[in-house]
């Protein structure tokens, strides 16, 4: 019967204190007393935006450079830079 009591009495102990560090945690994510909860209408933001630049009102005019000849490589015999035609691309 001794056995019985102190092992009853031993799991009461772990279950206390199993509360009680479940109770320390929730009440750490909290909000503090200061921090009162805004209203539903209203939004507080969390961080600062920094603005867009304005618009440029004149158009943008995209340019298109010339194509420079670049001179043409060698590439052994049967190699796939050779295959595939590498000195044909634009």
């Amino acid at each position: 019967m001794k056995s019985w009591f102190w092992g009853g009495i031993g799991i009461t102990g772990l279950v206390l204190v199993s509360v009680v560090v479940v109770l320390v945690f929730v009440n750490q994510n909290k909000p503090s007393s200061d921090e009162s909860p805004s209203s539903v209408g209203e939004h507080k933001p969390s961080a600062v935006v920094p603005s867009l630049p304005n618009p440029v009102s004149e158009p943008l005019v995209q340019t298109v450079q010339e194509e420079i000849p670049l001179p043409a490589l060698d590439f052994p015999p049967g190699s796939v830079e050779e295959a595939c035609g590498l000195n044909e691309f634009p």
